[in-house]
């Protein structure tokens, strides 16, 4: 659904029994690179939870005005607002395969993760789980630079751009997110590690089948081809398209 004030307007979802796949991992593990290679090379429809919210706030819709209360004064949304702004662009979902990056990044957004399961109609396929050291992530994210203009990441300790603070792609300035300052990044450290890694436990312990961990330390490449072929695997078969909008349940 799609929220103007306080009026709600449903979107359609076209696929009945949508795939889910879920990524994972700590800041600096590459997540947000990896699932922009996954969703472009194997038509996966992205959800970027982070994203989502700081773009709700932005519209000034009716759910990004509740998320401004908590995001304006540095607290974490509760569950219940980020599974209806998660669950409204599962509705608008272009594929009938879905990858959520980053979501669900705590045990109460597990919870919400599977409301929005059976709501919506989708399936868990398989869960990916980036493990990286700390003192890597530390070093990739006091060196990442993103593009102001066409979103391109670059890492000053890898590869920077050939003008250092120009963009190769669109000739734009190169910025530090604020994210990745030192005090943000411990600060985020210390939720992934209270927060976030049960959630990867819980995956793990109940879920076994379906988790797969993998080296975050090896490059974008040398990750991306066996995980391509992992979710090939995992969400292989035809889904049924809806052709009737009424017949959404």
């Amino acid at each position: 659904m799609k929220v103007h004030g306080e009026k709600i307007v449903k979107g359609v979802n076209m696929f009945k029994n949508s795939k889910a796949i879920i990524l994972l991992g700590p800041p600096g593990s590459g997540k947000t690179s990896l699932a922009r290679q996954l969703a472009m090379r194997e038509d996966l429809f992205l959800i970027k939870a982070g994203k989502l919210l700081k773009d709700e706030v932005k519209k000034r819709t009716w759910w990004g005005d509740q998320l401004r209360l908590y995001m304006d004064n540095h607290l974490f949304p509760p569950a219940r607002l980020v599974k209806e702004v998660v669950a409204q662009s599962v509705e608008w979902a272009s594929s009938d395969r879905i990858i959520f990056e980053g979501f669900p990044s705590s045990m109460d957004e597990i919870n919400s993760f599977f409301e929005i399961e059976i709501r919506e109609e989708i399936s868990l396929s398989v869960i990916i789980v980036l493990e990286i050291s700390l003192e890597m992530s530390l070093e990739r994210l006091v060196n990442r630079r993103v593009c102001r203009s066409c979103g391109e990441i670059y890492n000053l300790a890898y590869y920077s751009s050939q003008r250092r603070k120009i963009c190769d792609r669109c000739g734009k300035l190169l910025y530090q997110l604020k994210d990745d300052q030192p005090d943000k990044i411990y600060e985020r450290m210390d939720y992934f590690k209270k927060y976030s890694k049960p959630v990867i436990e819980h995956f793990k312990n109940h879920y076994s089948k379906k988790t797969f961990m993998f080296d975050a330390q090896k490059s974008l490449p040398e990750l991306t081809e066996p995980i391509l072929s992992l979710i090939r695997k995992s969400t292989s078969g035809n889904n049924e398209k809806i052709c009737n909008k009424n017949s959404r349940h």
